[in-house]
C-alpha cells in the first residue's frame, strides 16, 4: 500500500520525504540525507514552477510535525528551507510566503527548542529578501511584520512571552536569545529599508530593553563581552583548521568554568550578559550599516525608550552641579551609537536629539523627560566626539527658543520671522518648579558646551554675537542709541522685552521676567568664553562684538549687572592677549607681506577686524561705570563690582582702557561734595582711590614718592574707617562680591565727618603711567637665531622702546563729561575711537578706513621690520601716511632693493593704495623711533639677507605688480 502511494505522489514530495532521515532517538540534531538533498536541490533549481510546490508541500508537512511534536523532522524541514534558499536566492519571492507560514506555524507552537532552531533559516531568509518585493506586496508585509513581531515578544524583557505552563528563568533566557539573535538578522538586512520605521519600532525596544542597567558600567560590560566573543570566535575559526589529530572531535565550546563552579544566580548572571551581548550586537548592526534617513528613525526610537524608561533620579543624581556624570546609562549608549555610526552621519544624532528636545511641549510633567535629553546633548558635545557637519548656529538657536520658552517669554529667539519654529504647546503657571529651574540650568550648561569642539574660525565669535545682539538697543553698531540706553536702562529693557513679544506674564512668579532670560544669556556668554579651547585655529572675539551691551552694567537688576560683569571679566582673562597692553601708533611702518602671510589672512580673520581702530565701547563703558557709581553710590556691593571692572581693565588693556578710566575717575572725584551722605562719599572715595592705586600697581610706580603717597591716603583712610571694606588689591572676585550682596551695610556714626578727598597731581600721576608703559613694552634687541655665542652675556646695543603717544598723554589730562563723550562716539570722532583696537585677536589693531592691519606673524615673516620685535609682541598696525598722498604698487625692484638694506627715496617709494593691507614710511618710523631706533641700513652699509628674507623675496618675484587705483585726492604719487 506505501509503494501505490508512494507512486501516486507527485515527484516533489517524493524527493521532499526522501530527504528525511530515520529518527534516532539519541542524536540530539537531525539532518536531512545529503545525497537526496542535493537532488531535492538540482530538481527545484532547474524547474523553477517546482519551487512554489515544494514551498506548499513544506508548509503542509510543518504543520503536521508541529501537531505531533515531531522537533527532528521540523528541524529537517527548516535545514530543507535553509539550503533552498541559499541555491536559489533570486527565485525566493516564488515561495516566500510558503517560508513564511512555516516560520509562524513553528513560532506558535510555544517549544522553545523548535524556535530556536528556526534562528539559521530565517537568517538566511533575511539575508536573500528583497526589499522591492517587500514594498509592492501589502499582504507578504504584513505577514513578515507579524514574523518579526513575534520574535520581539520572544526578545522582550519586560513582557516576557506567555505560556500556558510556568517557565523557568533559563527557559524564558532561551526565548530571549532566539528573538534577540532573530532581531539581528532583521537588523543586518535590506529588508529594513522597506517600511522602515515600523520595523524600527518593533526591533529597537526589546533590544534597548535587554541592555539597560542602573549605570554606564553595565554596557561597558557587555561590550567587553562582546570583544571576547569575537576574540573566541576567532580563535575557533583558527582551530578548525588544523589537522584532526591535534584538535577535539567535539568542536563545542567548552562552559563558563565562573558558571559551572559557582551558584545557580551566577549562571543566570552570566546567561543574563550572553543576552546582553547579543542585543548589543543587534543594536551595532542597526546604527552602522544604515543610511541618514534610517538613522535618524532609529534615534527616535532610542529617544522614545529613553522618555518611557530613564528618570533623572536614579541616573543624574548629581546633574545640579557643574559636573554631569560621565559614566550613566544614557550618556554612554549614546556615545556608543555614535561611535557605530558613520563619522560624516554622527551629526544626525545629534540634531534628532536636538529636534526632540525643542519639539517637546513645555508643560509641568514633560520637564523631566527633556531633561534627560538635555543631559545627553550637553554630554555629547562636551565630550571627545566631533560632530563634522552640524549646524552650529542652529543647535544655539534652538537652546536660546527653549529657554525663553521655560521662562514664558515666547520662545522666539530670532530675529527673522522666516527663522522662527513653529509654535510648541505651552503651558502657563504662576509658580516655577525646581523641574524648571534644573532644565534652565542644564540648558545654559548644552550652550557652554556647544563651543569645547571648533568646527570654523569664526564660531565662538558667531555664538556670541548671536546671545548679545538681543541684548543690544540696536541690531546695527549705533553708539548713540547705546549711550541713550546708559541714561535710561529702564526703558531700554522694556523696550527689548516688547520688541521681542517677550512681555512678563501677569501674577507670576519673578523668575518669569525678561530680567532672568538676560541672566541666562549672560551666563551662557560666559559658558561660551570659559568652555572655549584655545586652539590657533578660531578667531579671538573682538571687542566691537560688546558694543551697545554697556546699558546692562546699569540694568536695575543686581544680578544682571553681576552677569554683565562677570561674562566681561571672562573675555578679558580669555580674549585678550599680550599686545592689548600696546596703544596704536600714529605712524606705522609700511611693508609687503609676504606670500605665505598673505594666504595665511583668511576671509574670516578679515571679518573680525573693524573698519576703524576699535569702536566706542571702552569710552561708553567708562560712561555706564561713571552713571552706575553715581547712581548706586550707597550700595557697597555695587561700588566693589566697579572697581573690580576698574582694575581687570587697567590690567588687561593697560593705558588703552585707563586714558578713559583716568580722566573719568577725576570727574567722578569733583562730583565728591560735604553735602552728600556720609557712606555716598566714602564709597566714591574708595573708588577713585582705589583706581589710583590700581594704576600705580600696574604701572609700576607703587615704590615710587608718588605712588607711596597714594597708598599712604589709602592707608589712612583705613585706619580711621573710612574706607569702604572689602576694597582691595588684588580685588574681590565676582565670587567675593556676590557675597558681599548679602552681607548687611554698615552703620556709621551720624556725626561721623570725612577728610577732603585730595589727589595727586595729575601731570607726575600721566607721566608716572608714561613711564610705566615705557618700561613695560620696552625689548632688548632681537639677534639671528642662528648667531654664535659671546663672549660676553650682556648685549651692548641699544635697547628698543616704546613711548606713549602724545593723543594718550592728551586723553589723559583732557577735561571728562557725559556730553564730550557721547559726541565724540556719536561721531566716530579720532579721540573716542584711538586706543580701542582692542579685540585680543593676533591680528591686533585695525588700520583707519579701510586699510586692514597685518598679522605680528606676517610682519615677522618678510624681514622688513624697521627695528627689532619687542618683548611682548607689539602689534603693528597699517595707517594713512602723513604725508597724505596717494599712493599705488609696490614694485619687486623696489622690494629686493628694501630687503637687501636700501632705503628708498620718498619720490621712488610707491606705497600701498586704499586697499593694500600694510603700509610703510621709513622716515615717520624714524621721527617715532627718535634716538632710541637703529639706524637705517643704506646702500653702503645693507643689511644681511636672512633664510627669511630670501624665502619672502622668492616668494614676492613670482608675483606681477599690481596695477596702482585711480588717485583720489593729494598730489605727488607716481604711477608704475
Amino acid at each position: 500500500m506505501n509503494a501505490v502511494r508512494q507512486r501516486c505522489r507527485p515527484k516533489h514530495q517524493v524527493l521532499v520525504l526522501k530527504c528525511y532521515p530515520r529518527h534516532q532517538k539519541n542524536n540530539v540534531e537531525v539532518k536531512p540525507n545529503s545525497s537526496e538533498l542535493s537532488y531535492l536541490l538540482y530538481y527545484a533549481s532547474t524547474r523553477r514552477s517546482k519551487l512554489q510546490k515544494v514551498g506548499d508541500f513544506l508548509d503542509k508537512r510543518t504543520t503536521s510535525d508541529v501537531w505531533k511534536g515531531r522537533i527532528g523532522h521540523v528541524q529537517v524541514t527548516l535545514h530543507i528551507l535553509k539550503a533552498l534558499i541559499d541555491k536559489t536566492p533570486r527565485d525566493l519571492p516564488l515561495y516566500a510566503p510558503a517560508v513564511l507560514r512555516i516560520f509562524r506555524t513553528i513560532l506558535k507552537s510555544d517549544d522553545v527548542t523548535m524556535i530556536q532552531e528556526t534562528i539559521s533559516a530565517f537568517e538566511t531568509f533575511c539575508a536573500h529578501q528583497d526589499p522591492a518585493v517587500l514594498a509592492a506586496d501589502q499582504d507578504y508585509i504584513r505577514q513578515y511584520e507579524e514574523i518579526v513581531q513575534l520574535y520581539s515578544s520572544f526578545a522582550s524583557k519586560d513582557t516576557p512571552v506567555q505560556t500556558k505552563a510556568a517557565k523557568s528563568v533559563p527557559v524564558l533566557i532561551r526565548y530571549r536569545k532566539a528573538g534577540l539573535a532573530a532581531l539581528k538578522a532583521v537588523a543586518g538586512s535590506e529588508s529594513l529599508q522597506s517600511e522602515t520605521s515600523r520595523q524600527l519600532a518593533i526591533i529597537v525596544p526589546p533590544i534597548l530593553e535587554n541592555i539597560y542597567g542602573d549605570s554606564g558600567r553595565h554596557l561597558s560590560l557587555l561590550e567587553h563581552r562582546e570583544e571576547e566573543k569575537v576574540e573566541f570566535e576567532k580563535e575557533l575559526a583558527v582551530r578548525r583548521r588544523q589537522s584532526v589529530s591535534t584538535v577535539r572531535t567535539a568542536e563545542t565550546a567548552e562552559g563558563d568554568a565562573i558558571a559551572a563552579s559557582g551558584t545557580i544566580e551566577a549562571a543566570d548572571k552570566l546567561a543574563e550578559q550572553e543576552t546582553g551581548v547579543i542585543a548589543l550586537q543587534a543594536l551595532r548592526t542597526i546604527f552602522s550599516q544604515v543610511p541618514r534617513g534610517q538613522l535618524r528613525l532609529a534615534v527616535n526610537e532610542v529617544l522614545r525608550f529613553m522618555a518611557a524608561r530613564v528618570k533623572p533620579a536614579e541616573h543624574f543624581p548629581s546633574a545640579g552641579g557643574s559636573h554631569l556624570q560621565t559614566g550613566s546609562w544614557p550618556c554612554t549608549l549614546f556615545r556608543m551609537l555614535c561611535g557605530w555610526a558613520p563619522v560624516q552621519d554622527r551629526y544626525i544624532i545629534m540634531i534628532t536629539t536636538m529636534e526632540a528636545l525643542v519639539q517637546a511641549p513645555v508643560v509641568e510633567h514633560d520637564l523631566e523627560k527633556q531633561f534627560v535629553l538635555a543631559v545627553i546633548i550637553g554630554w555629547l558635545l562636551s565630550s571627545d566626539i566631533n560632530f563634522i557637519g552640524l549646524s552650529v548656529m542652529d543647535v544655539l538657536v534652538g537652546l536660546m527658543q527653549r529657554i525663553l520658552l521655560l521662562l514664558q517669554l515666547g520662545g522666539h529667539w530670532t530675529i527673522s520671522e522666516d527663522e522662527k519654529t513653529p509654535d510648541v504647546v505651552t503651558e502657563t503657571v504662576q509658580s516655577v518648579s525646581p523641574a524648571r529651574i534644573q532644565l534652565l540650568n542644564q540648558l545654559k550648561r548644552c550652550i557652554g558646551s556647544l563651543a569645547v569642539h571648533i568646527y570654523y574660525s569664526d564660531q565662538i565669535s558667531d555664538m556670541i554675537g548671536a546671545l548679545l545682539i538681543r541684548l543690544k538697543p540696536s541690531p546695527t553698531p549705533n553708539p548713540a542709541a547705546a549711550a541713550s540706553a546708559i541714561e535710561n536702562p529702564a526703558a531700554t529693557a522694556s523696550t527689548l522685552a516688547s520688541s521681542a513679544s517677550q512681555v512678563d506674564p501677569p501674577r507670576s512668579d519673578g523668575f518669569f521676567s525678561f530680567d532672568t532670560a538676560r541672566i541666562a544669556a549672560l551666563d551662557s556668554v560666559r559658558a561660551i568664553l570659559a568652555a572655549r579651547p584655545d586652539t590657533p585655529s578660531r578667531s579671538p572675539v573682538a571687542i566691537n562684538t560688546w558694543d551697545g551691551t554697556q546699558w546692562l552694567l546699569r540694568d536695575n537688576t543686581w544680578d544682571v549687572r553681576v552677569a554683565y560683569v562677570d561674562a566681561l571679566l571672562t573675555w578679558t582673562m580669555t580674549e585678550l592677549r599680550p599686545s592689548a597692553l600696546s596703544v596704536p601708533d600714529d605712524h606705522h611702518p609700511r611693508t609687503e607681506k609676504s606670500t605665505l602671510a598673505r594666504r595665511a589672512v583668511s576671509n574670516a580673520s578679515q571679518r573680525e577686524r573693524s573698519p576703524r581702530r576699535g569702536g566706542p565701547f571702552l569710552p561708553l563703558l567708562h560712561l555706564a561705570i561713571f552713571e552706575q557709581a553715581l547712581t548706586h553710590a550707597s550700595s557697597a556691593p555695587d561700588i566693589l563690582l566697579l572697581h573690580l571692572l576698574l582694575v581687570r581693565l587697567v590690567q588687561k588693556l593697560g593705558a588703552n582702557a585707563a586714558s578713559h578710566g583716568l580722566p573719568m575717575i577725576y570727574r567722578l572725584a569733583a562730583e565728591i561734595t560735604p553735602a552728600l551722605p556720609v557712606p555716598v562719599q566714602m564709597n566714591l572715595a574708595a573708588l577713585v582711590l582705589g583706581y589710583l592705586w590700581a594704576l600705580s600697581v600696574y604701572f609700576a610706580f607703587d615704590a615710587a614718592p608718588l605712588g607711596r603717597a597714594i597708598a599712604r591716603t589709602v592707608a589712612a583712610r583705613i585706619n580711621a574707617g573710612a574706607w569702604l571694606p572689602g576694597l582691595k588689591l588684588p580685588p574681590l572676585d565676582i565670587s567675593g562680591v556676590r557675597a558681599r550682596a548679602a552681607d548687611a551695610p554698615p552703620a556709621y556714626p551720624a556725626d561721623m565727618v570725612l577728610a577732603p578727598l585730595e589727589l595727586p597731581a595729575r601731570q607726575a600721576l600721566v607721566d608716572k603711567i608714561a613711564a610705566g608703559y615705557a618700561a613695560a613694552l620696552s625689548s632688548p634687541p632681537s639677534s639671528p637665531p642662528s648667531s654664535p655665542s659671546r663672549t660676553f652675556s650682556n648685549s651692548y646695543l641699544p635697547t628698543t622702546t616704546r613711548p606713549l603717544p602724545q593723543r594718550v598723554r592728551d586723553a589723559l589730562l583732557g577735561e571728562w563729561s557725559r556730553e564730550a563723550v557721547v559726541a565724540a562716539t556719536s561721531s566716530g570722532g579720532r579721540d573716542g575711537s584711538r586706543s580701542g583696537s582692542l579685540s585680543g585677536s593676533p591680528t591686533a589693531t585695525v588700520g583707519t578706513g579701510r586699510h586692514l592691519a597685518a598679522p605680528p606673524t606676517a610682519l615677522a615673516e618678510n624681514g622688513l621690520r624697521s627695528r627689532p620685535a619687542s618683548g611682548i609682541g607689539i602689534a603693528v598696525s597699517g595707517g594713512m601716511s602723513s604725508t597724505g598722498r596717494s599712493e599705488g604698487a609696490v614694485r619687486v625692484g623696489d622690494l629686493v632693493r628694501v630687503l637687501g638694506g636700501a632705503a628708498l627715496s620718498p619720490e621712488e617709494v610707491e606705497g600701498g593704495s586704499e586697499e593694500s593691507l600694510v603700509t610703510f614710511d621709513s622716515a615717520s618710523a624714524s621721527e617715532e623711533d627718535g634716538p632710541d631706533t637703529e639706524p637705517t641700513p643704506t646702500a653702503e652699509n645693507p643689511r644681511p639677507l636672512t633664510a627669511r628674507s630670501l624665502q619672502a623675496l622668492q616668494d614676492q618675484a613670482d608675483i606681477p605688480p599690481v596695477p596702482p587705483l585711480p588717485l583720489v585726492g593729494g598730489s605727488g604719487g607716481l604711477s608704475p
